[in-house]
């Protein structure tokens, strides 16, 4: 996936950046 970074911290959480937009995808997954 060369489209977006993949594991940026952010304040709630890891955050996926794809084409610009940044996704919740773990962050689920962090709150358990």
């Amino acid at each position: 996936v060369a489209t977006g970074q993949r594991g940026r911290l952010s304040e709630v959480g890891v955050f996926t950046v794809r084409g610009g937009r940044i996704v919740q995808e773990e962050y689920l997954y962090l709150r358990g």
